[in-house]
């Protein structure tokens, strides 16, 4: 995954029901990746993300 023009490859799945108890900020740096829920499962896009990544 390409951002500012820099490839990171990092791609993380954070559950909902976790956030209210630590501190997530999202700065420019980060992107906040979601699909519609009734049309791809948010695991499924997580899987398929990282697996692009690691096969590049």
């Amino acid at each position: 995954m390409c951002k500012d023009g820099a490839l990171t490859g990092k791609v993380c799945f954070v559950y909902d029901k976790i956030l209210p108890q630590i501190g997530v900020m999202v700065n420019e740096h980060v992107y906040i990746f979601r699909g519609k829920p009734n049309i791809i499962h948010q695991s499924y896009l997580f899987y398929c993300l990282n697996i692009a990544i690691k096969s590049n």
